[in-house]
């Protein structure tokens, strides 16, 4: 695993992600290192797995379906009454689930059955045979019981394909999988739901997946989980630990995604010591505000100070000025023409800013300088090159979906009113996540920060991190422009971009959720106030 090093903390050991390439790679070096067998790594996956349910509820011991006795065979009726169906393919997902079944028969599960291909292979197919002695009833398909039987069951595993699934899915996989529509229990996916595919390929058809209420993801978790197109069939998403070693374990694993929880915010963040005072604390300059845009500047000051910056200071158009002046009270509002009156250390651009020559020319102004700069809003719609800034100061972009589509335009030399391009882009955001922002990282030379449900955050050097947000109440005006706030304040305290982008994505979620636990829906404006104690508190941390 690659540590990511933060400069205000030292080291923080994040959690990895990886692709299908570096899990295959993984598996053979666990094999080779600790002589262990792929059988023996299943037996692990499928054990760890089998705990995971049984923690959720949904494995039950001791009692008997009606209809079905303890070897799971039918008593009279074309099938017995279903406790869990696994659908199967040929690879090691049915592998994990058919060795889940026949330790779940070996402790005293019954109505157990699986809905199995004609041509198993493999570990797939020594792990059905081992399941049958052991009274798990293996049904190939087609069959004509099967939709009833998946209606029935409590509890359907989807484990038709896995990591190295390239195109769509095929009969008679297709079929298999289809079948989890039918269910009316809860659907857990094993790994990854079915459909998901190894790598994204221009011009075929939207995957078509199974929509899992629950993943059991044997950990490192792999990236495409988080990938926007296939996160939601993912549902909530387990890791199961111990199948292969800790990172640290294995020094032949380099991941360059991790995972970001709330336990590393602390580790991000500047530090912030008893003796600091405002100056040693960063100044922030913000420009923002237009006729009918002037509340995102102001939540985005806010939470500038929220975020623990000694000073901020907004600069509004002249002509807004005079009806803005007395609309702070802790932050200075300045004509732009006038100029910051201070000297800065880092810059924010975008947020109500408008479009028009004049903000036009003002993002061409920062761009040419040396300050610490994040681009948001409509500075993102304003940039007329892709290239990194000339002096080679700090950049983050902090782009939507449709943002980011007209970066990705640029970048390429494509007008962003091409349909067509837009829509390409588009599905390569969604299951290209990985490449594309790679891709736009290094053509502008800037830290992106990829808001959506799940945000993705870009370096560079092309390490990754991701934010599995998901947190509905945050998709609110404002709440981007709160963000944008956190992030100039944490760059004007001293963090580098890629470690502030991070801190600022934690941070926003954290405060999104606190505030729905509380609130249910909520206005941006309180964004501030709930960032403040939470940034503040991690802060002294260490």
């Amino acid at each position: 695993m690659v540590a990511f090093r933060s400069r205000a903390r030292g080291i923080a050991a994040l959690r990895p992600l990886i692709t299908p390439e570096e899990a295959a790679a993984l598996d053979t070096d666990v094999q080779a290192r600790y002589g262990l067998s792929a059988d023996q790594l299943m037996e692990q996956a499928a054990a760890g797995m089998l705990r995971a349910l049984e923690d959720m509820g949904l494995v039950a011991y001791g009692t008997l379906p009606g209809g079905c006795s303890r070897q799971g065979k039918p008593d009279g009726l074309a099938i017995g009454h279903p406790a869990i169906v696994a659908l199967c393919g040929k690879g090691n997902n049915a592998g994990d689930a058919l060795a889940l079944l026949r330790m779940a028969a070996f402790r005293g599960a019954a109505g157990l059955y699986a809905i199995v291909p004609p041509d198993l292979e493999g570990a797939a197919s020594l792990r059905a045979l081992e399941a049958k002695a052991a009274g798990v009833i293996l049904l190939e398909h087609p069959h004509g019981d099967a939709k009833a039987l998946v209606h029935g069951a409590s509890l359907v595993l989807d484990a038709v394909t896995g990591t190295g699934l390239n195109g769509s899915l095929r009969e008679p996989l297709y079929g298999i999988a289809a079948l989890a529509a039918h269910a009316k229990g809860r659907v857990v996916a094993i790994d990854l739901p079915s459909g998901m595919q190894k790598r994204y390929e221009r011009g075929k058809p939207e995957p078509e997946l199974v929509e899992a209420e629950r993943s059991l993801c044997v950990a490192p978790l792999k990236t495409s989980l988080y990938y926007p197109g296939y996160r939601p069939s993912a549902g909530a998403i387990s890791a199961v630990d111990g199948v292969f070693p800790r990172p640290s374990a294995a020094p032949s694993m380099s991941a360059q995604a991790c995972l970001l929880e709330a336990a590393d915010l602390g580790a991000l963040l500047p530090r912030l010591g008893p003796d600091c005072h405002k100056g040693s604390r960063g100044a922030v300059g913000i420009h923002a505000g237009s006729v009918g845009g002037l509340g995102a500047a102001l939540i985005a000051a806010r939470s500038s100070s929220a975020a623990g910056a000694g000073s901020v200071t907004l600069m509004l158009s002249d002509e807004l000025y005079p009806l803005a002046a007395t609309a702070l009270s802790a932050q200075m509002i300045r004509p732009r023409s006038l100029g910051p009156g201070r000297r800065l250390d880092a810059l924010l651009a975008g947020p109500g800013l408008g479009r028009d020559e004049q903000a036009g020319a003002l993002v061409e102004e920062l761009w040419r300088g040396e300050l610490a700069l994040v681009l948001d809003a409509d500075a993102l719609r304003l940039l007329n090159r892709a290239e990194p800034r000339p002096l080679g100061a700090q950049l983050v972009l902090t782009p939507h979906p449709g943002e980011f589509a007209a970066l990705a335009c640029l970048a390429a030399g494509i007008d962003p009113a091409d349909t067509q391009a837009a829509q390409e882009i588009e599905r390569r955001r969604r299951y290209d996540t990985e490449a594309i922002l790679r891709e736009l990282c290094a053509a502008y030379g800037a830290v992106i920060v990829l808001k959506d449900s799940v945000s993705w955050i870009g370096s560079p050097d092309g390490r990754l991190s991701v934010w599995d947000g998901r947190s509905p109440a945050l998709a609110t005006a404002g709440s981007g422009d709160a963000l944008a706030g956190v992030l100039a304040a944490l760059l004007g305290r001293g963090a580098e971009a890629y470690d502030a982008a991070r801190a600022a994505v934690i941070a926003h979620g954290l405060a999104g959720r606190e505030l729905a636990r509380h609130e249910g829906f909520f206005d941006a404006s309180a964004l501030p106030s709930a960032l403040s104690p939470l940034l503040y508190k991690e802060a002294l941390r260490g």
